[in-house]
């Protein structure tokens, strides 16, 4: 209540969830539970991050003297998403998608189920379920941190953190795009992408000449 007298942006949306966070981290600190578990990140990371905004003004900060100028830029893309009151409207396009999907036969749901679950395997970016067939499909993001790579045996493997910013989900069509769309259905969380290369072929040199000519002397 004092901050919403002290500061103007400090809106009653925003103090509700500082109540409810301060609370699950007292929890956390004094009692042992686990709070958090089973809170994805994109239900509470553009709320944290905004009231951040508002109470850094007030000392004369900007979010990026908090978390550092790279991460504030990704920060910005959580509180605009959780702004995005427009957004809501895709809950439409999935009740829309769950009916179709309910009206398709047995065999043809089986079908569909088969193909989405080796689509989703073949296809690069982040396995999720579909949030109006619960069929395997994919979220594709954008980094948002330096690769992380790391040595071992004859393998080099690179973890990146990502931000999805599309949903696809080839049993039933749903398509989603935009970070605030698909965080209304609960899949805009980071995510990790890891890539696994061969460390001979990672560290080898590039070949300083590679514009040999064809080799025409195959007997005729």
């Amino acid at each position: 209540m004092r901050l919403r007298t002290l500061l103007p942006d400090f809106d009653v949306e925003l103090e509700n969830f500082c109540v409810a966070h301060t609370g699950r981290r007292n929890e956390e600190l004094h009692s042992g539970a686990l709070p958090y578990d089973g809170v994805n990140g994109s239900k509470w990371h553009g709320q944290f991050y905004r009231a951040s905004q508002v109470l850094l003004a007030s000392m004369g900060y900007k979010l990026k003297d908090f978390i550092g100028a790279d991460q504030a830029k990704v920060a910005k893309k959580e509180v605009d998403a959780a702004s995005d009151a427009a957004a809501k409207s895709v809950l439409g396009d999935v009740e829309a998608h769950r009916k179709v999907w309910d009206a398709k036969t047995a065999k043809e749901k089986k079908t569909l189920t088969a193909r989405a679950g080796l689509w989703a395997s073949r296809e690069n970016g982040h396995r999720v379920e579909c949030p109006a067939c619960k069929n395997a499909a994919l979220v594709v993001g954008e980094p948002i941190a330096e690769p992380h790579k790391q040595l071992d045996g004859d393998e080099i493997s690179e973890r990146q953190e990502h931000l999805p910013y599309i949903f696809q989900c080839v049993a039933c069509g749903l398509k989603i795009q935009g970070l605030s769309r698909i965080s209304v259905v609960g899949l805009g969380d980071r995510y990790i992408k890891t890539q696994t290369y061969d460390a001979s072929e990672y560290y080898a040199p590039e070949d300083a000449y590679d514009g040999y000519e064809d080799d025409n002397n195959e007997p005729f």
